[in-house]
């Protein structure tokens, strides 16, 4: 049993999240009914550890929205709020890339061309007969047909968390996402520096 006082066991659980990258600047904390029930804990103690992280400038509350990630250790390092990305990317040596985005994903609804990019077959080879079979055949067994939660398969995403361990880079698998294709992987990484 620790002797740490629970309210500093949640401050330093929190700074790890933000630390590690799993609460990135800008992103808004669970709400502290949530965080007391994730810590086992009363909402005073999530308080308690809250105003500790806002008087170190880590955190800071949003009258009606909730409390907000404002800095990390290493932006807190340079005494100044992070960048605006937003604002600096408008001075960059290349513009935007949504006008070639848009080009693609238009050409992309024309039939007549075959998708390299997605890896599809072109509609001539496309073995719809034997799929519909196959379909009839298994759609008793499928239950879930969905996205679940949207970033991909827990077991994977738990896999995944595990073999980065082992590297040296820690990443619960809720902040892993797998994506359909390295396309969208790159766009998504390019957001996530930029923004």
């Amino acid at each position: 049993m620790s002797k740490t006082p629970r309210y500093l066991q949640i401050v330093h659980s929190i700074r790890g999240k933000i630390t590690q990258g799993e609460w990135a600047v800008g992103s808004k904390l669970p709400t502290q009914k949530e965080l007391s029930e994730k810590y086992q804990v009363n909402r005073s103690t999530v308080i308690t550890a809250i105003e500790i992280l806002k008087a170190e400038g880590i955190l800071e509350g949003k009258k009606g929205s909730g409390v907000y990630v404002v800095n990390n250790k290493w932006s807190l390092l340079t005494a100044a709020s992070p960048p605006n990305w937003n604002d600096l990317s408008k001075w960059a040596a290349h513009p935007p890339s949504d006008s070639t985005v848009q080009v693609i994903n238009e050409s992309e609804t024309k039939k007549e061309m075959i998708q390299l990019s997605k890896g599809e077959l072109g509609c001539d080879l496309f073995p719809q007969s034997e799929i519909a079979k196959s379909m009839e055949k298994v759609s008793y067994q499928l239950h879930n047909v969905g996205y679940g939660d949207g970033l991909g398969d827990i077991d994977l995403r738990k896999e995944i968390s595990k073999h980065l361990e082992k590297q040296g880079v820690y990443a619960s698998p809720s902040n892993i996402l797998i994506v359909s294709g390295a396309l969208q992987a790159l766009k998504l990484i390019s957001f996530g520096v930029l923004l």
